[in-house]
């Protein structure tokens, strides 16, 4: 299942056919017309907790932000 673990999904203002998911410390991609697998996997390595928020560009699918938890120092 896409959702399966996630803390969140949103779909793409950009491509009404791409489906973002948040994991623990990776976001997903799907191409909900064949999603078998993701089509695009990013892995947060600046975050050290859950991401909690995640953020799609309203016009470029390919620019995102996410934050987490993580305490800054």
């Amino acid at each position: 299942p896409l959702l399966f673990g996630a803390s969140q999904a949103k779909f793409s203002p950009a491509t009404e056919y791409l489906l973002y998911t948040a994991h623990v410390s990776d976001i997903r991609c799907f191409d909900i017309r064949n999603a078998r697998a993701p089509c695009r996997q990013f892995v947060a390595s600046s975050h050290k907790r859950q991401i909690l928020s995640m953020a799609l560009h309203p016009t470029d699918s390919n620019i995102l932000v996410s934050s987490s938890s993580s305490e800054s120092k």
